[in-house]
């Protein structure tokens, strides 16, 4: 919405219009009535409308949790950046950002990303929880190739 010709008053408008649950920030979907923010909650209210979900509560947290790690995971990604504090600019931090940075790739990538793949392992499929895709899948899809 915000892209779009007068998408920030849009956006700021279906900001306002949330009947006592306002989203922080984008992103948000607007849903009927409903105004739900954050990625994982998203894809969480998203996942199971779309086949991309258990249908049982018990699956659906648990595609819910993998998605919060991964939100952890880009969080990290994030710091890699701005390890001092995300209103300093980037070219403020790069000696600490660089430190981060090796950091980073050699200790936390390979614990994420181990983490995943030994889940497709155990669960005896192509994706992470077994033989269906989920939008965890989808999710990790873009941070490999992001």
């Amino acid at each position: 919405v915000a892209r779009g010709k007068g998408g920030m008053g849009a956006m700021t408008k279906m900001m306002d219009a949330h009947n006592g649950t306002p989203p922080f920030a984008p992103p948000f979907l607007k849903a009927g009535s409903l105004v739900i923010g954050q990625t994982a909650n998203i894809l969480l209210y998203l996942g199971s409308r779309h086949g991309l979900a258990p249908k049982a509560e018990a699956g659906k947290l648990w595609v819910h949790q993998l998605q919060l790690t991964i939100a952890d995971l880009v969080l990290e990604v994030h710091d890699t950046h701005h390890p001092l504090g995300p209103s300093l600019y980037y070219e403020d931090q790069k000696a600490p950002a660089k430190k981060r940075s090796e950091e980073f790739w050699t200790s936390r990538v390979p614990k994420y990303l181990g983490y995943f793949e030994d889940l497709v392992q155990a669960n005896g499929g192509a994706f992470v929880t077994g033989r269906r895709i989920s939008y965890a899948d989808l999710s990790l899809f873009q941070i490999v190739e992001g």
